[in-house]
């Protein structure tokens, strides 16, 4: 009689979509290059590089069609990137200062596996940039400049997506560029400085998506 009985094929396998909503955080390192270049004298750093940690948010949204993932995500980091350095006049310390920064980009995608994810990014970033001229002999800061930087940044990552769970880990590299900007400093040098700045940065993510559409 059992003979009788059709026998079961082996299941399919599960679908599991990468399409949906998403929040998270991040933390890492990040590495800075900042330049300055005054036009009104000599007393600027001519270049500072500074290494920190990073940490912060991000939010996103994203599409399955095939093994292709289209998206968008905006994130905000908090850094303290504090780079000094003499200055060409020896009795002051210039330094710079970034402390967050946010970005706003999309995302490409590629499913290699049913829980594996590789994609690159790209957009836009921005962040406010400090920085001071300290005098060595009191300490005191005689001058400060503060500008808006606005840039762009590229990436690459990898997503892995806990079985049977929202949850998915990754790891990110983005390489930031917030540009040149000029400003007149504070009296009474009141220096008409230019400052430049790049950073890397190297992050673990883990996020939530919420999958309404599929598994």
């Amino acid at each position: 009689m059992a003979a009788d009985m059709p026998l079961k094929g082996p299941g399919a396998a599960p679908y599991i979509s990468w399409t949906g909503i998403y929040i998270g955080g991040s933390a890492g390192a990040a590495v800075g290059n900042m330049r300055d270049f005054c036009n009104t004298s000599a007393s600027c750093v001519v270049n500072a590089d500074d290494t920190s940690w990073i940490g912060g948010g991000h939010i996103g949204i994203q599409w399955q069609t095939g093994q292709f993932v289209l998206g968008a995500e905006a994130k905000w980091i908090a850094t303290d990137l504090n780079p000094a350095n003499s200055c060409p006049n020896a009795n002051f310390t210039c330094s710079i200062h970034i402390d967050s920064y946010w970005t706003a980009g999309a995302r490409l995608g590629y499913v290699f596996t049913p829980n594996s994810l590789i994609y690159a990014t790209g957009g836009y970033a921005q962040s406010k940039i400090d920085r001071d001229g300290v005098s060595k002999a009191t300490g005191v800061v005689v001058e400060t400049w503060s500008a808006t930087h606005s840039g762009w940044f590229i990436g690459t990552g990898a997503e892995f997506r806990v079985a049977g769970t929202g949850w998915v880990l990754g790891v990110e590299y983005n390489h930031i560029d917030f540009g040149s900007k000029t400003a007149t400093g504070s009296p009474p040098l009141s220096e008409i400085t230019s400052v430049k700045a790049t950073v890397d940065t190297f992050q673990a993510r883990a996020s939530y998506l919420f999958n309404w559409w599929g598994r």
